[in-house]
């Protein structure tokens, strides 16, 4: 029997296309066991603003930016000005990070989106099993059910017996009114997919059904004008996750979800 001792990783977000992917990766790498973790997405954005004030970050709220501060051509920070008394203040910073998920606007003022609409939509809604129950709906599910294609579904458990169903559509391939409305291809989802339906039917619902936009590599993103890739490392912004989204060529988005893009684009670390 071997000894050797296996490093836990912890895959953690708020849903399970990212997480998947990166279990399915860690899982082939010798002395390495992955552990995946989900909650829901208010509790998950809460955690990460708490970490990220203990770390020394400030929490600049409700500050919308108004665009970026340009020095000798560089992004040197962002202008803010208050949602509702109009008050700016500009930040420095030696590198600008747009993480702004599915908002286009912050991407538009910095010039590097050129579609503000989502390529994709979705919806979901949380549910509570009874403890036995969930015990046996513990799998991650993502579904591209007949009964909802050219959309897909999804199942994540979560902690205290919540499990997190929705349904997803992209808008570019579907031109079906019927296929884009998300209500209906959630009722669909729920009626004729077993496993949702199964929870569904014996789960409490916590939630009403809620909605937002996707951006899954995205053909109107694009390189601010004048900055080419080369030129790109001293422009000194990057974007991340969904806001990183670009055309199949940049391969920031992951290609089956188009969620939880990594890769900085521009890049922004100087040589």
């Amino acid at each position: 029997m071997s000894t050797e001792k296996k490093i836990r990783v912890l895959v953690t977000g708020a849903t399970g296309f990212l997480g998947s992917n990166i279990l399915r990766a860690m899982a082939v790498q010798p002395g390495v066991e992955p552990v995946a973790a989900c909650r829901r997405r208010e509790q998950f954005d809460w955690m990460l603003q708490q970490e990220a004030l203990a770390a020394g970050a400030t929490f600049l709220g409700p500050f919308p930016v108004t665009g970026p501060r340009l020095e000798d051509g560089r992004v040197a920070g962002a202008s803010l000005a208050h949602a509702q008394t109009g008050e700016s203040v500009d930040v420095d910073a030696r590198v600008t990070l747009l993480a702004t998920g599915a908002a286009t606007k912050p991407l538009q003022l910095f010039g590097v989106c050129t579609r503000p609409g989502a390529s994709a939509m979705a919806a979901r809604a949380y549910f509570r099993l009874p403890p036995d129950l969930a015990d046996q709906e513990q799998s991650l599910v993502i579904s591209y059910d007949r009964a909802i294609c050219p959309g897909y579904g999804w199942i994540f458990p979560g902690p205290d017996n919540v499990f997190n169903i929705g349904v997803g559509v992209f808008t570019d391939s579907s031109p079906d009114a019927s296929v884009r409305n998300l209500r209906r291809l959630f009722d669909r989802f729920l009626a004729q997919f077993p496993p949702a339906a199964r929870i569904s039917d014996a789960g409490e619902k916590l939630s009403d059904l809620k909605g937002a936009p996707l951006r899954m590599a995205m053909t109107g993103a694009r390189f601010p004008v004048g900055i080419t890739p080369r030129r790109s490392v001293r422009w000194r912004a990057c974007r991340s996750g969904n806001a990183g989204s670009a055309d199949r060529r940049s391969r920031c988005a992951n290609c089956t979800s188009g969620r939880g893009a990594w890769a900085p684009w521009p890049a922004a670390a100087e040589q």
